[in-house]
């Protein structure tokens, strides 16, 4: 079962240019080389935060990828967060070449895509209902203007996280009130303690 993998670091904001210098050839090399990597995406959270967010065929593909700590320990200001679980569900928008990522770090980018990140508690015990739940929204996610992918990953047996790609943010701001829409009447699934994190793409992998 595809399996995503989260590392959530904060980095010294004076360096970030010469941190992505060395970590966006090591994504790149992680992507090509390892067997089993799907995808990989690097986004900016905030001015001093970026989570790398990795897809492989399975938790196995996941082990054999090296970390990206070594090469960025000099510019974190603090241990990384790491969380991964399989992914659950997973939703194409009619844009399935997701044109608008960019396969390499750029000072200046127009119009990059928009990455958003929200990890939510479920009721373990009506897990078997929640994929049903959302299959039955397929149809209304496809309408959602912008919105080019949302993958679904289970990170705990009662926590999941909500990836989605927009084509920016304008479209990513009327998504989540889309979404909200969308899944009126969920909370007997998400119960709440719910993070938000989103921000520009800034790298993602070409395979």
């Amino acid at each position: 079962m595809p399996y995503a993998r989260f590392t959530l670091f904060y980095f010294d904001t004076g360096e970030k240019d010469a941190m992505l210098a060395g970590l966006i050839p090591q994504l790149d090399a992680m992507a090509k080389e390892v067997s089993g990597a799907i995808r990989g995406r690097l986004t900016q959270v905030a001015e001093n935060r970026m989570v790398v967010h990795s897809v492989y065929e399975n938790k196995e593909a996941a082990d054999r990828a090296s970390g990206i700590r070594d090469s960025i320990a000099e510019f974190m200001t603090e241990q990384p967060m790491i969380r991964e679980g399989e992914i659950i569900w997973d939703f194409h928008g009619d844009d399935q070449s997701l044109t608008t990522e960019i396969g390499h770090y750029a000072k200046e980018i127009i119009s990059p895509g928009y990455v958003t990140h929200r990890a939510t508690d479920i009721d373990p015990s009506k897990y078997d209902a929640l994929i049903p739940y959302l299959d039955r929204r397929r149809a209304q996610f496809r309408r959602v203007s912008g919105l080019t992918r949302l993958r679904v990953a289970r990170i705990a047996g009662d926590r999941v996280v909500a990836t989605a790609i927009y084509d920016n943010k304008a479209s990513s701001d009327a998504g989540q009130e889309n979404a909200k829409g969308i899944l009126a009447g969920g909370s007997e699934f998400f119960t709440g303690n719910v993070v938000f994190l989103e921000g520009n793409l800034i790298w993602s992998s070409s395979n």
